[in-house]
């Protein structure tokens, strides 16, 4: 069974367990947050901060039903660690840490700082346009995402047979590699990825 879900044209890894025993164990460590999610994302903007925790109320938007909010009045909470990697002219690049794990999660959260990800026309991350020639290029690359730059790129969870610590790993895919390399050159390798591309 599938333990956790990513969203729909967001790239990455996923745990699938092959057994019931561990379908419940696994499911029990993503409930109560035992685990490491850790996505990258290029989001709209320069966001100001290097750090940044997020936290608010998670809900169904009252006003678009296909979407969410985290300023809900009620809700459950949602919690998102934000660290910039690297900025351009446009955009910022940043490594997403959930605390928490709810649906459209950092897509919502970015979008309520003034900060969408790039390409994720649901949350308004519409690709700019250049106003200068400083920001052409940053746009020409923009122009070429197929989807919303969002990757879940490491996993790490305890094995729920042997209890052993396990750290996956995965760098960009193909449709965003372009675009994050074009943007932020050296500075687009995500953490920990110069290293094995799994341990544990």
């Amino acid at each position: 069974g599938l333990v956790h879900r990513i969203d729909q044209h967001t790239s990455g890894l996923l745990v699938v367990a092959k057994t019931e025993p561990a379908l419940r164990r696994l499911g029990a460590d993503f409930a109560a947050h035992r685990l490491e999610r850790r996505y990258a994302a290029i989001a709209l903007g320069n966001l100001r901060q290097d750090t940044l925790t997020l936290r608010g109320l998670h809900a169904r938007h009252p006003n678009d039903r296909k979407k969410f909010t985290c300023r809900a009045q009620e809700g459950k909470e949602a919690v998102t660690h934000l660290t910039v990697l690297a900025r351009s002219p446009l955009t910022t690049l940043l490594v997403a840490t959930l605390e928490t794990g709810r649906t459209h999660q950092i897509r919502v959260h970015l979008a309520e700082q003034g900060h969408p990800i790039a390409a994720d026309a649901l949350y308004g991350g519409k690709r700019p346009h250049a106003k200068t020639e400083r920001t052409r290029d940053d746009a020409l690359l923009l122009a070429q995402l197929p989807r919303h730059a969002l990757h879940a790129y490491a996993l790490g969870f305890r094995h729920p047979a042997t209890g052993e610590a396990l750290r996956f790993e995965l760098g960009w895919p193909d449709d965003l590699a372009q675009t994050a390399h074009g943007l932020y050159g050296e500075a687009a390798q995500l953490p920990g990825l110069a290293q094995a591309v799994f341990r544990g």
